[in-house]
């Protein structure tokens, strides 16, 4: 199945694989006409995908970057299509990694396991994903998307921890399947002793100490060997790590961080939400930080004992895991969400990563 791109004006163009056409939200401002969002199975998985912008494929395609959900999650968080969630942070990297400056075919898979936690796993998920990789390189597969151009991968929490089990993976020729990965809100569990085929960018959040703990340790083995293969100037492949968050929950910061995704707060409501979390005592009126976890804070019940004085918000989705002000506000407390914040770095990573291994 393929959704349509769309123009400006609104006016939808669709296209139609066995019957059924999804019409998209409209593209990016920026596109006169975006490419449409392709939904298929591959391997047995999910798998969407989206070009560049006709105008732009030509020219202007400089490599494919995977993304993998969390439990709980999947590939249609990344995308608008009127079959997808379009999560702020999921799209706000999308729209990211496809801009002008970076120049990347976004594809995103769901995992296989749909009916439990939607966890991915590495024994039942892993030789999927490689084979779906290998078909969307495929010459003429994805329009743009030339042969020997690099493959990007970033996952967060249990997508994390896999896109770190494919930086060791290989295609069937025996070339790595990744040139590199950015692993959010997750270790990786990278063995001892095993190789590491692609850079790796650890991101973390300040009160996800677990994790922090875990990566810590990960990325000093890793440095550790790094030293050794230079010493044996043998060729390394780099490794970072960065962190995401906290971030004030301002009058603003509500609208900017939901901009991107497929059911956005609106500036006013956004306004009236921000000052009620601080007359609720819920946002420390100095720094703007939120004051308890929102995955655990009562919020919801807060805001709705409060929803006369707040215009919209009866009709506000704020379910857990499947709407826009409760992944902003999880994103605001920084212990475990996916981050969109920075991501010029982590492409900036990506690109370093590419030359390093002479593909730019």
């Amino acid at each position: 199945m393929v959704v349509a791109g769309a123009l400006v004006a609104l006016v939808f163009v669709a296209w139609s694989v066995q019957g059924r056409v999804v019409h998209p939200l409209p593209p990016t401002p920026s596109f006169a006409v975006d490419a449409p969002v392709h939904i298929e199975t591959i391997s047995g998985l999910e798998v969407m995908w989206q070009a560049l912008p006709p105008a732009r494929q030509r020219s202007g395609t400089r490599g494919l970057l995977l993304l993998f959900h969390g439990c709980n999650h999947q590939a249609g968080d990344f995308f608008d299509c009127d079959e997808c969630l379009g999560l702020p942070e999921e799209r706000a990297i999308v729209h990211e990694a496809r801009s002008d400056a970076n120049g990347y075919v976004v594809a995103a898979v769901s995992s296989s396991d749909r009916g439990m936690s939607r966890c991915w796993s590495k024994g039942a998920d892993l030789a999927p994903v490689v084979a779906i990789v290998e078909a969307l390189r495929k010459d003429g597969k994805v329009p743009g998307l030339r042969p020997g151009l690099p493959v990007f991968g970033l996952g967060a929490s249990s997508g994390g921890g896999f896109v770190g089990a494919l930086a060791a993976a290989v295609t069937s020729d025996g070339s790595p399947v990744l040139t590199a990965a950015s692993a959010q809100i997750s270790a990786v569990r990278i063995r001892r002793g095993a190789a590491l085929n692609a850079a790796l960018e650890f991101v973390t959040m300040p009160r996800d100490a677990n994790t922090e703990l875990v990566v810590n340790e990960e990325l000093r083995w890793l440095q550790q060997h790094q030293q050794h293969q230079q010493q044996q100037q043998q060729a390394s492949l780099a490794v970072a790590k960065r962190a995401c968050g906290p971030l004030p929950v301002t009058r603003f910061f509500l609208y900017d961080r939901t901009a991107h995704a497929k059911a956005p707060i609106a500036a006013a409501l956004a306004a009236s939400i921000a000052d009620a979390l601080v007359v609720k005592g819920l946002v420390d009126p100095a720094s703007g930080l939120l004051r308890a976890d929102p995955r655990q804070a009562d919020w919801r019940l807060t805001l709705e004992r409060y929803e006369p004085e707040i215009a919209g918000y009866a009709d506000l989705d704020t379910g857990p895991d499947e709407s826009a002000l409760s992944e902003a506000l999880n994103v605001a407390w920084a212990a475990h969400e996916i981050c969109a914040s920075d991501l010029n770095k982590t492409f900036a990573f990506f690109e370093a990563a590419a030359a390093a291994r002479g593909l730019r």
